[in-house]
């Protein structure tokens, strides 16, 4: 007697091209940043610093007016849904495809910092290798507090990003769940309520090459023209 075939899960669309792109890029500028603080090559790290902010740059706009799963009014939770999604209440987890309750409010909290990291480093002052590109547009005072600042977020940022690996092997190994592999191929076999009602409305390239051109444009303004 054979035993029944289960049918496989179809495939749902969650993330688009450019928030992937997004996603990896700052992983790895983020990595080299990192790295070359180490090593204490300053170059690397300036220039993997303006591509951390132009990157963050695309972040905001995209989430204004990028893919549906990425705009940041469609994913941050209300107080309710948050409770609600606490509470174990599945009609209201399942309101859409792309972030849980939870992890929007991880993704912003990392946002915010890496943000806070990018901007405190802009008007930095080691006294050693070099200053931050804006430095002389604020007091003295306050870029030695931005300067302190910039060293002490850096140990914050490590932690959240600690969680966020934590948070994936947790889903991987635990609720067997794959997080890392939709942010790769855009794709999750994961079948839920909220696919059919609310599926991933992509943006044209034309509209993903102009905000690209803006996130490019702030950071090459930022060091090398003011």
């Amino acid at each position: 007697m054979s035993s029944l075939k289960q049918p496989s899960r179809p495939a749902t669309k969650i993330w688009d091209l450019p928030i992937r792109i997004f996603h990896w890029g700052l992983v790895a500028a983020i990595a080299t940043s990192w790295i070359s603080m180490k090593l204490e090559n300053m170059e690397v790290h300036v220039i993997s610093g303006a591509c951390v902010l132009g990157l963050l740059v695309f972040r905001l706009l995209w989430g204004i007016w990028g893919a549906s799963t990425a705009q940041f009014h469609r994913f941050i939770p209300s107080p309710i849904k948050l409770l609600n999604y606490l509470r174990g209440r599945t009609a209201d987890n399942l309101i859409s495809i792309g972030h849980s309750p939870i992890a929007a409010l991880s993704v912003i909290a990392m946002l915010a910092a890496i943000a806070f990291q990018t901007l405190t480093g802009l008007v930095s002052d080691d006294d050693v290798y070099t200053t931050g590109p804006l430095i002389e547009f604020v007091e003295s005072d306050f870029s030695e507090w931005a300067t302190g600042m910039h060293s002490t977020n850096s140990d914050i940022l490590l932690g959240l990003m600690a969680l966020h690996i934590a948070a994936i092997l947790y889903y991987k190994f635990v609720k067997k769940l794959s997080l890392v592999k939709p942010m790769v191929t855009g794709v999750s076999a994961e079948q839920n309520q909220a696919v059919v009602a609310n599926p991933l409305i992509e943006r044209s390239w034309v509209v993903f090459f102009l905000t690209a051109a803006v996130s490019v444009a702030v950071p090459y303004v930022i060091f090398n023209l003011l």
